[in-house]
């Protein structure tokens, strides 16, 4: 499964939230055995090629890191790939996608699935989940998706990860070309 997490940020800033995420998963046990390729994408608001960048390796699954500044250009962004990649799954997470979770659910029917809360735990088990190793009914909360009728199902925050060493660090595989490599970081929630 190829995995894109993409997130619209300004020129002097990201977030390390997908990158914590991406290392997050791609460590646990669970999914060692699975073979899933994972790559964060941040491009500059106002970027046109930002959908190129992100489709450029024919993603199956699509995570977008929402704020205020990006959501309008995350929905935007998950509505062309749903046009141009309609099998692909489309996930928001992030403030945004917290914050308004049952309403983007309703109103963008491009988005499969919300992560509520802290992404590491909910975006690991979704990626458990879709892989078929674990169905749906029961997930963990933090796991925003559409029952069989179609109705948003918003199980509340996900759980907080307790001993921050459980997540590997992203420092350890420094994104060079357009990551952390020499940008201002911060983490916020």
């Amino acid at each position: 499964m190829h995995v894109a997490l993409a997130s619209a940020e300004s020129f002097y800033d990201n977030a390390l939230a997908l990158d914590y995420i991406a290392r997050y998963a791609g460590a646990r046990p669970s999914l060692s055995d699975a073979t899933f390729q994972i790559e964060v994408q941040n491009g500059e608001l106002g970027d046109g090629d930002f959908l190129s960048l992100i489709l450029q390796h024919d993603p199956d699954l699509v995570g977008f890191n929402t704020y205020v500044w990006n959501v309008d250009l995350s929905i935007k962004l998950a509505r062309e790939i749903k046009r141009k990649r309609p099998q692909s799954v489309v996930v928001f997470g992030g403030m945004e996608a917290t914050f308004w979770a049952e309403r983007l659910m309703a109103e963008v029917p491009e988005v499969d699935f919300i992560i509520v809360g802290e992404g590491e735990i909910p975006f690991a088990d979704l990626l458990q989940r879709l892989s078929g190793r674990t169905a749906f009914q029961g997930a963990i909360p933090g796991l925003a998706y559409r029952d069989a009728g179609g109705k948003a199902v918003v199980r509340g925050l996900g759980p907080v990860i307790q001993n921050l060493d459980d997540i590997p660090s992203p420092f350890a595989t420094a994104r060079q070309g357009n990551g952390i490599a020499k940008r201002v970081l911060y983490e916020s929630y």
